[in-house]
């Protein structure tokens, strides 16, 4: 048991550098600045093909447990029995992509838990690049101011067409950009990150001059924001992202479950097609008070669950408070 002069220690191992891990990555580089754990990062020190794929991340604590953190952006390509052999010797998965039905019939499915909102994030002490280098830190996203009127945003990326799914994902992207476009013509801000795929498939649609610097100053305007799904119908990071900022949030319905009530009308509006996207977004611009209390629950559900030392902590629950 830690003791508030000793608090308690565990060494962070990644499966991979994947940026998918900086958040998890910057919450224990946090809870270790706070003095709540001790930390050591043991760089990307998991052996090749002890888990199903790379996007994990785990942390032993002296005298066990060991706790598992699963950042694949879906379940379609993971082996699920070899993932249920793994949880053999951890006490908890904490996964990004969580949905009970995919866990049926395994061995250890209590154990699998639902860990939230993921996005690319860093801070001073954590593995991934310092401050000011590539990946911003949480302060960077973070804002929240109400406005008197709101127009629209959607800035987003096209994927590369591995699959059909990936290939419709970015017919529905392109789609709804062009429906909000000329749904609200001034009311709304959008298109399309410049990669080589968009100068492929839509290069009308490009913005130009567009950073990351610049999303996030556009996030901390009065802006209401349009996300996409993500690849297998992952919770994109533009949805942490809009939370940080304290925005409301224009998406697709989500497939994956995340803790602490995040959810339909509280924390966000739901579109399934181009037109249903500008509609649901025109309905929000005319309705400022609803904006409103979507602002403040997503800022709130943003300093509890997604903030990288809360989203940690939340999942340290018996380990790091007895």
């Amino acid at each position: 048991m830690a003791t508030a002069n000793a608090p308690r220690g565990c060494v962070v191992r990644l499966g991979s550098a994947a940026p998918h891990l900086s958040q998890i990555a910057a919450g224990f580089a946090l809870l270790h600045q706070q003095r709540a754990l001790r930390v050591r990062f043991g760089g990307v020190s998991l052996p090749s093909g002890t888990y199903p794929h790379d996007r994990v991340l785990l942390a032993e604590f002296d005298g066990g447990p060991a706790l598992l953190y699963d950042l694949a952006d879906g379940g379609a390509d993971i082996p699920w029995e070899a993932l249920d052999a793994c949880m053999e010797n951890v006490k908890n998965c904490f996964k990004r992509s969580f949905d009970p039905a995919d866990h049926q019939g395994m061995r250890n499915w209590t154990k699998i838990k639902p860990l939230g909102l993921n996005y690319h994030v860093t801070c001073r002490g954590s593995f991934f690049p310092k401050p000011g280098y590539a990946v911003p830190t949480a302060e960077d996203y973070m804002s929240h101011n109400s406005y008197p009127a709101y127009r629209g945003l959607f800035i987003t990326e096209l994927l590369e067409e591995t699959s059909n799914e990936n290939k419709r994902l970015n017919e529905l992207r392109a789609q709804c950009l062009q429906a909000c476009k000329e749904a609200l013509g001034e009311q709304f801000y959008g298109g399309l990150i410049p990669t080589q795929k968009a100068k492929q498939l839509a290069p009308e649609l490009i913005l130009k001059n567009m950073s990351r610097a610049k999303y996030l100053r556009l996030l901390k305007e009065n802006f209401v924001c349009v996300n996409a799904e993500g690849p297998q119908r992952s919770l994109g990071w533009g949805m942490a992202e809009c939370a940080a900022a304290g925005r409301a949030i224009i998406c697709p319905p989500p497939r994956y479950h995340v803790p602490g009530g995040f959810s339909k009308g509280r924390n966000y509006g739901i579109y399934e097609t181009p037109e249903e996207c500008a509609r649901i977004l025109r309905q929000a611009l005319e309705t400022v008070a609803w904006v409103h209390r979507m602002e403040a629950a997503n800022f709130a559900y943003y300093q509890k669950y997604v903030m990288p030392d809360a989203l940690v902590k939340q999942s340290l629950a018996g380990i790091i408070d007895n």
